[in-house]
């Protein structure tokens, strides 16, 4: 068996992912294979993945994240899973640190990354949330909620019946986190393993890059955030306490 199932949702972006994958070969000691799920791309990124010798698995219309990575797990062969998103690369030591710790313990649910953005600024470090408000946690191997690109053994997204999409993106990880965490599951960041988000071409790029992140962030998000928190209000509210 693999020791890591890597599995990427994408659409339309083939030289963000090219790049990702570059770094992920340059960076990845463990024994991996790759996932790409495309979202109906017409870019050309299928036939540049089939060349490359990247599993492939194309969706003929747009589908939520969370399908898109339950389709990624469904056919991995690693004994653990990793979702990034297609616009980051990955540092040295990403995967074997996470491996590492994710044997550490038998109640390991699933683990977070110190994540850069492209300005060099600490984006995230997995989330927790007091009461309903989600906060970065302090550094160190400390627990968590969730994490924005889930590090996770296999058997535990079987477990939980993999992601629920709360909408077209948003909140299928902290619903993952919290999944496992009700079951008694700990989730841990592991500030050793890094990875960098390329996200200023949505900042500052386009007229259409910048009314899609604004539509992102104003309609999709609000509608999981509401999705979400009608599942998870009750939950994070008692655990606060």
């Amino acid at each position: 068996m693999l020791d890591l199932s890597i599995i990427i949702s994408t659409k339309d972006r083939k030289p963000y992912l090219e790049t990702l994958i570059k770094s992920i070969k340059a960076n990845s000691n463990c024994e991996y294979e790759i996932i790409v799920v495309d979202d109906a791309s017409d870019d050309g990124t299928g036939t540049w993945c089939i060349t490359n010798g990247i599993r492939y698995m194309r969706n003929n219309k747009s589908v939520p994240v969370a399908t898109a990575w339950n389709q990624g797990a469904e056919i991995a062969d690693g004994y653990y899973l990793v979702f990034l998103n297609d616009d980051m690369t990955v540092e040295k030591g990403w995967d074997t640190s996470q491996i590492i710790l994710a044997r550490s313990s038998p109640m390991m649910g699933t683990l977070a990354f110190k994540v850069f953005d492209d300005e060099g600024n600490v984006q995230s470090r997995g989330h927790s949330f007091q009461g309903l408000q989600p906060y970065l946690p302090d550094e160190g191997v400390v627990e968590v909620d969730y994490s924005d690109h889930p590090f996770v053994a296999k058997r535990m997204w079987k477990y939980v019946e993999g992601f629920t999409a709360h909408g077209q993106m948003y909140y299928e990880d902290a619903d993952f986190g919290l999944k496992l965490q009700s079951r008694g599951y700990k989730n841990y960041y592991n500030p050793e393993a890094i990875l960098r988000h390329l996200t200023v071409g949505l900042r500052v790029g386009s007229p259409e890059d910048k009314a899609k992140r604004k539509y992102n962030e104003e309609v999709l998000q609000q509608e999981a955030k509401e999705s979400f928190f009608s599942e998870w209000e009750t939950y994070l509210i008692a655990k606060s306490r």
